[in-house]
């Protein structure tokens, strides 16, 4: 018997963390008490079932759609998922998704974003609407998925994202960093010495840096979005400059005065203008690609930011009775190799964005190196002006000297921070982690004490 959606929600904490594992059809194999007790479903239930077992009717068919694609083709994934409770209660939550050997693991943590779970409940909203139409139409399931998907692409290059991929690579770091601000992650705890208090150190120890890398990637970030903010606007005060460089160039004509050097210096100098707001625009350009490929590494680090704050907590759950040691052993060691897997090519594309980094900087400072000529070129052409009888133009035209002020400074503050820009390099001990996860491996996989076993059996 199907459970109707009763209307009632109820809250996801930010301590619950959900983790499950399916077979390559989606029937899940591994729960949770976190997660059994959210879908106020017993563990019975769960196991065997369909993952859509807690699939709520609001949510549309082209989300699954896109998810089970990327799943299917190898990629990690996440997204924002309403689910139905065994009561007909819904509650949300932030999904993650990855492949596994022999299916797909999924760790669910409460939404921290509020405003845009907001945007995505409307966006929902719009995208069922059109597959309540394409049902009308007579269109079957699977094409009523297509066109859920399309609709739900299409929703979001309206708000700013090239496509779903974009979303979740921008949405996951960024819910990362709100969930740890909030105060998530693996809570302060001090198991009893032995095996317990060696898992827990091993997951500490990776948690620590893998945190780090994500709040360095995330500092990059920010420098990164101002720096194109700040070179946005020498663009900006250039092209203020040439046309009233223009303006001031046309009053001399109007005057007569078209001889002399005065007007035969004015226009290179509006042309060495114009070529650094060219070189400016294909800057921004390769930082946007330079943007583009950290958003790849960030997302990939916030999904193993969530796995291993997944391990600590299972493990903490096992010492306190609210999980059990056999689903302890198996989930950590999928995670692991979740982890492990997620992370296997980051050394390699750190040094690729570090190289990007380092041939971006030097082009900045190359391109803040003409900005300089070409500010001085200018100065010494107005105090040219200033000299001629050409004053007079000067006088109508107060809108150079703004501008060559307003450049001036900004200049100035490029050059400040493109040195911090080149000096955010990126560093992360790899090494380090997998020894780490080797161990907690080979520590999970082995038995455990007489004494855990038998308290586990009381």
């Amino acid at each position: 018997m199907s459970v109707e959606p009763t209307g009632a929600i109820h809250e996801v904490g930010l301590e619950d963390m959900f983790f499950s594992t399916t077979t390559g059809r989606g029937v899940i194999t591994q729960a949770n008490g976190v997660f059994t007790r959210l879908a106020r479903l017993p563990r019975e239930k769960l196991i065997g079932s369909p993952h859509n077992v807690i699939r709520h009717p609001v949510m549309p068919a082209g989300v699954f759609r896109i998810l089970w694609t990327m799943m299917r083709n190898g990629q990690p994934t996440c997204g924002y998922i309403v689910n139905l409770a065994g009561d007909g209660s819904a509650y949300w939550t932030l999904a993650t998704m990855v492949p596994i050997p022999q299916g797909y693991l999924s760790v669910r943590v409460r939404p921290c974003l509020r405003e845009l779970i907001q945007q995505t409940s409307n966006t929902y909203t719009a995208v069922n609407d059109r597959e309540v139409d394409a049902e009308q139409e007579g269109l079957p399931a699977a094409k009523v998925a297509q066109v859920g998907e399309a609709a739900l692409v299409q929703l979001l290059r309206e708000r700013g994202y090239t496509d779903y991929a974009d979303f979740i690579r921008r949405m996951l770091p960024v819910e990362l960093d709100a969930r740890l601000a909030a105060g998530g992650g693996i809570p302060t705890y001090s198991a009893p010495a032995g095996h317990d208090a060696a898992v827990l150190g091993c997951i500490t120890e990776i948690d620590q840096r893998v945190r780090k890398l994500a709040t360095d990637l995330s500092d990059f970030h920010q420098e990164t979005e101002e720096l194109f903010s700040l070179i946005d606007q020498a663009r900006a005060r250039l092209n203020d400059m040439t046309r009233a460089l223009d303006t001031v160039l046309e009053q001399l004509t109007a005057m007569g005065i078209t001889k002399g050097l005065l007007f035969s210096a004015g226009r290179p100098v509006q042309q060495r203008c114009e070529r650094c707001v060219s070189n400016l625009t294909e800057v921004n350009t390769d930082i946007r690609r330079l943007t583009d490929s950290r958003a790849a590494l960030r997302f990939s680090v916030a999904m193993a930011a969530l796995q291993v704050e997944m391990m600590g907590r299972f493990t903490i759950g096992v010492v306190e009775g609210t999980d059990t040691s056999n689903t302890h052993r198996k989930a950590t060691i999928a995670l692991a190799g979740a982890v492990e897997n997620g992370l296997s090519g980051l050394i390699d594309d750190l040094e690729r964005n570090f190289q990007l980094t380092t041939g971006l900087c030097t082009r900045i400072a190359d391109t803040t190196g003409s900005l300089r000529v070409a500010s001085m070129a200018l100065n010494k052409w107005r105090q040219l002006l200033d000299g001629t009888d050409g004053a007079t133009a000067a006088n109508k035209a107060p809108a150079l000297d703004n501008a060559i002020n307003a450049y001036s400074a900004t200049i100035s503050l490029l050059g400040e921070r493109v040195e911090q820009f080149g000096s955010a390099a990126v560093d992360f001990d790899l090494g380090s982690v997998d020894r780490q996860m080797r161990k907690l491996v080979r520590l999970v996989s082995t038995e455990r004490t007489v004494d855990t076993r038998e308290r586990e059996l009381v």
